[in-house]
């Protein structure tokens, strides 16, 4: 029983996927190669701080609010290129983790009324299933914007924000919200690891 019903929901989520393709043709000089961007990070290399939590300039929040804009958009150029039948396994594989960074955690929301009992899936889940799509699927948004700048939650000490879209897919506009957070990681350069802030991707709703 268990095992029909999550065939059943396997099924449904790759007609969903299948449905967000293009009615545009294919673009057959699509580049497929995916690099990570020199600009792929504008983080902050931070000192050792005597507050772990240490107030931002609003330079600094602006600029992540931008590189959290830009990581949208190569979300959605990432979900293309694994959606695309043509794209070898290994390049969808390493695209697929490549858009699993830009998130800060692993759960993608869904539209309740396609999925009324699944309200959200894992975003690991959504490109394995885009890697099924018997098309690439265009994802276009028209206009990415902030409407809540990063703040600092007081009680939970960190920085959060929200950026909005208006999503076009098969002909219709939809809107949709994106959770955005900063998040403190070590990263190492060279033989050192320094403490950096990088921002990242949460919620889609």
């Amino acid at each position: 029983m268990k095992s029909t019903y999550l065939n059943t929901l396997i099924l449904s989520l790759a007609l969903i996927l299948n449905s967000c393709a293009g009615e545009g043709s294919y673009n057959k000089d699509i580049n497929t190669e995916v690099t990570e961007s020199e600009n792929d990070d504008l983080e902050i290399i931070l000192p050792e701080l005597e507050k772990q939590n240490s107030a931002l300039s609003k330079e600094q929040l602006k600029a992540f609010e931008e590189r959290a804009i830009q990581k949208f958009y190569d979300f959605t150029d990432y979900v293309k290129i694994i959606s695309d039948p043509k794209v070898s396994i290994d390049l969808k594989d390493h695209t697929k983790l490549l858009a699993t960074e830009l998130f800060k955690t692993d759960s993608f929301n869904l539209d309740s009324s396609n999925l009324p009992h699944f309200n959200s899936i894992s975003i690991r889940l959504y490109l394995e299933l885009a890697k099924l799509s018997i098309k690439p699927i265009y994802i276009t948004p028209v206009g990415v914007v902030v409407t809540e700048k990063l703040e600092l939650d007081s009680i939970k000490g960190n920085y959060t924000g929200l950026i909005e879209t208006s999503i076009i897919v098969n002909g219709k506009k939809e809107n949709y919200k994106i959770d955005i957070y900063l998040i403190e990681l070590n990263k190492s350069f060279g033989n050192n690891t320094e403490r950096i802030r990088e921002v990242r991707l949460g919620n889609i709703y």
